[in-house]
């Protein structure tokens, strides 16, 4: 669980930002930020903590009946029972090392963090100045290229996923015969 520090932090980091985009005078780049970037972010912070939760739950039962299994053997006695008890614990801690490594649990908590990290930097140079924006003081100069390079950056995430789903579908293998 996040400490009451941590979440007074995002708490305000977030109540400067909305303080911000209030402020815009541009309406389309203000609903821009509005419709498209806030709820991207926010999406991108809910998938972060439910992939990061999932991972270290599974990665803790994974430890725990792993250190059941010598645990077990001390009880063996030839009994079938505990036999088979210990061949289960031994096949679940193969069953959800397998399943940590398909579903890619930690890769995607940090790539979804990353992301969201990434943008909300980019929007904290917009709005302060500074950054890639440091040196431009024509605003619709600096709106559109906020706005292009958050497009840039929410498309080479697509990009990713495309590649992915790609490989799953059976697409790498029939570019490659081209």
């Amino acid at each position: 669980k996040m400490g009451k520090a941590n979440i007074k932090t995002i708490n305000e980091r977030n109540e400067s930002l909305e303080k911000w985009v209030e402020a815009l005078t541009n309406e389309n780049t203000r609903n821009y930020i509005e419709i498209r970037v806030i709820p991207q972010m926010g999406y991108y912070s809910k998938a972060s903590r439910k992939y990061k939760k999932k991972y270290f739950r599974i990665k803790i039962l994974i430890i725990v009946l792993g250190a059941m299994i010598p645990i077990a053997t001390l009880f063996c006695d030839y009994s079938i029972f505990i036999k088979a008890f210990i061949a289960l614990l031994g096949a679940s801690v193969s069953a959800l090392t397998t399943y940590l490594e398909l579903e890619n649990s930690q890769a995607l908590w940090q790539s979804y963090r990353v992301k969201r990290e990434q943008i909300l930097s980019l929007l904290m140079w917009y709005f302060t100045d500074t950054g890639i924006f440091a040196d431009i003081s024509d605003q619709k100069i600096k709106d559109r290229m906020m706005i292009e390079t958050c497009e840039q950056y929410l498309s080479e995430e697509h990009q990713y996923w495309k590649e992915i789903f790609g490989k799953a579908n059976g697409q790498e293998k029939k570019e490659e015969k081209q």
